[in-house]
């Protein structure tokens, strides 16, 4: 319904929202964390030949929506539930780029088997013990750098199961 809505706007000349305005500071603080870390961004996107407008507009909304005082607040009970009951009990968005737990794990199984690219995350099977393999994807989304490698590993899942090309 919403889709019909946006359609009949934009075939009728409506006026498109300026977003900047809507999210205010938030959109400001987004643009400034993407200036400031492009320098690591865009490198990486380039590396694994990820164009670096497509990365960033996967993540940008995100960061929009990111606030790192309620971050740190709301994720502290969160990780331990998570590392020690799993995604049925704490399935929280962390860090900047706001993925979640679950979606690092289904990363992770993606990524075995039969995919060949240069992006490797240990697997479950290596760690000790459940816990410490939820522990070790709680750190990796707490590093904005390796967010944007899930990002990425992501990307080149879609490409290669939506048969994708650029």
């Amino acid at each position: 319904m919403i889709f019909l809505f946006i359609l009949f706007s934009l075939q009728n000349g409506f006026t498109q929202l300026n977003y900047c305005e809507v999210f205010g500071e938030d959109w400001v603080k987004a643009e400034k964390y993407e200036k400031e870390n492009r320098v690591w961004m865009e490198p990486l996107f380039k590396k694994n030949q990820i164009p670096y407008p497509i990365g960033i507009s996967v993540i940008f909304p995100e960061l929009i929506r990111y606030s790192s005082l309620r971050d740190k607040m709301e994720i502290s009970l969160l990780k331990t539930l998570y590392v020690n009951l799993g995604e049925d009990y704490a399935n929280f968005s962390i860090g900047e780029f706001q993925m979640k737990p679950s979606f690092a794990e289904i990363i992770r199984s993606e990524l075995t088997g039969n995919y060949r690219g240069k992006i490797m995350f240990r697997k479950i099977g290596e760690y000790d013990n459940i816990k410490d393999f939820r522990k070790s994807i709680v750190k990796d989304l707490e590093n904005p750098e390796i967010q944007a490698v899930y990002l990425i590993a992501f990307i080149k899942i879609c490409e290669r199961k939506f048969k994708i090309s650029r």
